[in-house]
């Protein structure tokens, strides 16, 4: 772990289409230590991972532009 308290290998990438679940998921996985990032659409997670690589990836399915 982190000085900042992030988990070193514990980068995820959060994807849906309601913002509401994604602020309530984000703030419980940032509380446990994880460092997350977030999409609202597919596209928008592409961008993300064009950038960077998260260790893991939570993706509703059902969602537009995917």
């Amino acid at each position: 772990m982190k000085e900042n308290g992030v988990r070193d290998d514990k980068r995820l990438l959060l994807i849906d289409d309601d913002p509401n679940l994604i602020l309530l998921v984000k703030d419980y996985l940032e509380f446990r230590g994880y460092e997350v990032m977030t999409a609202e659409n597919g596209r928008e997670a592409l961008e993300i991972l064009n950038q960077d690589t998260p260790d893991m990836i939570i993706c509703d399915v059902m969602m537009p532009e995917m």
